[in-house]
């Protein structure tokens, strides 16, 4: 039960309303009953739901204590077109807007990728062209981690490649 919503121009429209500090109309995301890969999440006969969009303006006109209330509110009523019944069953809901992201995990701008992705930022170019590749102009020293090629995301790669890396360079 997994789902992602909203048109390839609605995400352009999305991108282009964060990037004045608007709020878009629709946000477009990802949407899951996590409950469904992992019951043990949630009391039994009950489901926790969670919804992850990227694009969310940092810096919202209104701030972020207005803004977080009103995201959360069209992302419940977004979902409740594809979940019935889920603004009836809601109990409790935990926002987490970039600046919480950032505070929590010391991620900048409360970027997830760490360093983002934009197509200057992938493969040789991630997380800088002369950091690509995982060395350092410090011998012996390797990176790894989110802001590391491939990205982001609970792959494992970057961790892998670093270390692949690593192994290569003892020889």
């Amino acid at each position: 039960p997994t789902l992602q919503w909203a048109t390839y121009e609605q995400g352009l429209k999305a991108y282009d309303d964060c990037i004045r500090g608007e709020i878009p109309e629709i946000i477009p995301g990802l949407g899951q009953v996590t409950t469904a890969f992992d019951p043990s999440m949630a009391p039994e006969g009950h489901d926790t739901y969670w919804f992850w969009s990227g694009l969310v303006p940092f810096n919202p006109n209104i701030g972020w204590e207005k803004a977080r209330e009103q995201i959360s509110d069209m992302i419940t009523k977004d979902s409740a077109k594809y979940y019935d019944g889920i603004e009836s069953l809601e109990i409790a809901r935990r926002p987490l807007a970039p600046p919480d992201i950032e505070k929590r995990f010391h991620a900048i701008d409360g970027s997830v990728y760490h360093v983002d992705p934009y197509v200057t930022r992938f493969g040789p170019g991630r997380p800088a062209f002369s950091l690509g590749g995982y060395k350092t102009p410090v011998p012996g020293l390797f990176l790894s981690g989110s802001g590391t090629h491939p990205s982001a995301g609970i792959c494992g790669m970057p961790g892998r490649n670093s270390a692949m890396t690593a192994i290569k360079n003892m020889k």
